[in-house]
């Protein structure tokens, strides 16, 4: 019984892991490539930047993701039992917490 909740949680998780892998790594390269090449030229701040940044990787972000859910619910089905509200939120949070955090992965760069 925990086995399969738990499984079903990571089939929830799974999406909003790659979700957030994308959308952060995106936003950080899009911002800092925004900021060093049009920063000074156009005297944007970083702040100006990362909100620019993070407009195009949530446009990114919508235009790739149900793609990427697909794809991923493929490899990782969903479970057609129904899960509780707070089990998906958790499983949802749980993801994109851990996506994003791995999508900051290139302010190792920068």
């Amino acid at each position: 019984m925990l086995q399969r909740t738990i499984s079903r949680m990571f089939s929830v998780a799974i999406v909003f892991i790659a979700f957030g892998i994308i959308d952060n790594g995106i936003m950080v390269t899009s911002g800092a490539t925004i900021y060093h090449f049009f920063g000074k030229l156009f005297s944007i701040s970083a702040i100006a930047s990362a909100g620019i940044g993070n407009t195009i990787s949530g446009a990114i972000g919508i235009a790739i993701g149900r793609y990427t859910e697909k794809s991923l619910h493929k490899i990782f089905p969903p479970d057609e039992e129904k899960m509780s509200r707070s089990k998906i939120v958790l499983s949802e949070v749980i993801g994109i917490i851990i996506g994003c955090s791995i999508g900051m992965t290139p302010l190792i760069f920068f």
